[in-house]
């Protein structure tokens, strides 16, 4: 099973973008700060998480999220990896989302301090 839940604020507004296809198709990516819930002295206490969604969610996402605003998604983890021209073996991850939901009130998300990630 490969289910990730996780609940963030948006680091930038979300970029839209759309497929050569026939019938061209959403792509939105977007990155999520997540905080921890317990942090080691002197290190980060933020997870900076990328995420791609596809279609009217992809839409959906562009249209309704921008940077500072809570976001809950549901997806799964996809390891992309690849070997540079040097020869070394890198690898990113991201989450597909196949479900976001708003997580706070509008009037909430626009008084909040967006420089504290809840």
């Amino acid at each position: 099973m490969n289910k990730v839940i996780l609940a963030g604020r948006l680091v930038k507004d979300p970029d839209v973008k759309y497929s050569q296809n026939v019938e061209p198709t959403a792509i939105t990516r977007f990155s999520i700060a997540v905080n921890r819930k317990f942090k080691k002295e002197g290190e980060a206490d933020v997870d900076f998480i990328a995420c791609v969604s596809f279609g009217s969610l992809a839409e959906f996402i562009g249209k309704y999220f921008t940077k500072g605003k809570m976001i809950g998604i549901v997806g799964s983890i996809r390891v992309n990896s690849w070997t540079t021209d040097n020869g070394e073996k890198r690898s990113s991850y991201e989450i597909i989302v196949s479900e976001a939901e708003f997580l706070e009130k509008k009037e909430n998300s626009e008084s909040k301090d967006t420089e504290n990630i809840d």
